[in-house]
């Protein structure tokens, strides 16, 4: 809960104007950790990443995820399996061969294996079967592997629904090898070095990944009772055209927030700051209480009954948590000490929570943002020695284009966010000024 609260905290407080872009992942960097590790090759034309993936392509990577490449290399060569199905390019033909003799795939036919393509839920099931999950002690049906695979964290179809690309492929077979086997304490990846199935030091790198986000993700799974919070943020958005600063925004504020896992309507919020766009500074400040949001912008003081879908939204705002940051999210992740501090800092994926989409804004309800880029996206989070969340800083460097009078030009976004967490649990106090003169209207005019 507490990184859920950090998440409410911040986007209820860039919610001020804001407006929902869509973003595509690009899981280019998780491919070239698998291809360092031996596990994932590109072709004749690169990764392809944004090609559909097909039924052999799986197979490949599922031998491959199993620890037995070598192994059906060398019963392929010595004759002992044979590939039944004509349609198998021949670089894949022992792979089949070997997933044909273990009884894990079959055709369409006979002598048809079936080169179309691979959907979501055929490589679910080949993920699930790489960690030892099996349809045969009862722990999921074909039916059901997407399911299972979402569950364990393998899948998520907020960024994988749709068309399943190669990209898809990579960012599932990454944190499979980043899940623990069943029944056992490590890693598909550990597991597969262990057995000597991939070479320690190609995989070295990607273990000490793996190694360095389980550590951040337990830290953040210690904050999980916890149900308040209050901080300090400081934000810097600088827009520009063509290296000229269009508009300078400037954020300073404090707010906290109370919740109650068994009663949204007792959400508890306090947000106060001010804001510099364009020389002008607003002050401005936001609460939620018993049900009803409440805004002061200076020149309007407007309230709003909050209904319950409203009030989970709040709760719910970021689209992934960050309780279980899942490895395809992370380009690049580092573990250090300061003091007593321990600072986790990644690189993170554009679709890692709705922050960046807020992060466009709606500046001006004329511009007509359009094919937003994310250019870089670290995070920063630090922890005291006791594990209590001291710190987090988000640094966000982006690209969008506009059409203004029918030229197209690019927009650049920097935006530089330092929280500071100056209080949890029953420390944090929301106090509340007196709303008898706020007006009511709807929600849509203040949220």
């Amino acid at each position: 809960m507490g990184k859920r609260i950090l998440a409410v905290l911040l986007s209820a407080i860039l919610a001020l104007g804001c407006c929902t872009t869509a973003f595509a992942a690009d899981f280019t960097a998780e491919a070239q950790d698998l291809q360092s590790a031996g596990l994932f090759n590109g072709t004749d034309k690169g990764f392809e990443l944004d090609r559909e993936a097909t039924r052999v392509e799986a197979a490949v990577m599922l031998v491959r995820l199993l620890g037995k490449e070598a192994e059906a290399k060398a019963q392929f060569d010595a004759g002992t399996i044979v590939n039944p199905f004509t349609d198998v390019p021949v670089w894949a033909n022992a792979y089949v061969a070997w997933l044909y003799s273990q009884s894990l795939t079959k055709g369409i036919s006979q002598t048809q294996f079936g080169t179309g393509k691979c959907s979501g839920q055929m490589f679910a099931t080949f993920a699930l079967r790489a960690l030892g999950y099996t349809e045969a002690a009862g722990d999921f049906t074909y039916a059901t592997a997407l399911d299972t695979a979402a569950d364990l964290g393998l899948y998520d179809a907020l960024t994988m629904a749709g068309t399943f690309c190669r990209d898809e492929l990579v960012a599932m077979a990454d944190q499979t090898l980043a899940t623990t086997v069943k029944g056992g304490a490590q890693s598909l990846l550990e597991k597969l070095v262990a057995d000597g199935a991939v070479d320690a030091a190609a995989a070295k790198a990607l273990l000490e990944k793996q190694a360095a986000l389980r550590s951040y993700n337990a830290a953040c799974m210690a904050l999980g009772d916890m149900n308040a919070m209050a901080m300090t943020m400081k934000m810097k958005m600088d827009v520009s055209t063509e290296n000229v600063t269009v508009v300078t925004t400037v954020s300073d504020m404090t707010a906290s927030v109370i919740t109650d896992p068994t009663d949204l309507t007792k959400l508890q919020m306090a947000i106060s700051g001010k804001m510099t766009m364009g020389g002008e500074t607003t002050d401005y400040q936001e609460w939620v209480k018993d049900g009803w949001m409440y805004m002061n912008m200076g020149a309007s003081k407007v309230k709003a009954k909050m209904g319950l879908d409203a009030l989970q939204d709040a709760l719910d705002s970021a689209t992934v948590s960050a309780d279980s940051m899942p490895i395809y999210y992370v380009d690049a992740i580092t573990k250090t000490t300061s003091g007593s501090n321990t600072v986790y800092t990644m690189t993170c994926k554009d679709s890692y929570s709705d922050l960046i989409s807020s992060m466009i804004g709606d500046l001006d309800e004329t511009l007509g943002v359009d094919a937003v880029k994310l250019g870089k996206m670290t995070i920063a989070t630090t922890f005291d020695a006791k594990g209590a969340l001291k710190a987090e800083r988000i640094q966000i460097t982006m690209s969008a284009t506009t059409t203004q009078d029918g030229e197209t030009f690019q927009l650049d976004y920097i935006d530089d966010i330092d929280m500071q967490i100056t209080a949890t649990g029953s420390a944090v106090k929301v106090t509340y000024p007196d709303f008898s003169d706020y007006v009511e209207g709807p929600l849509e005019d203040i949220a």
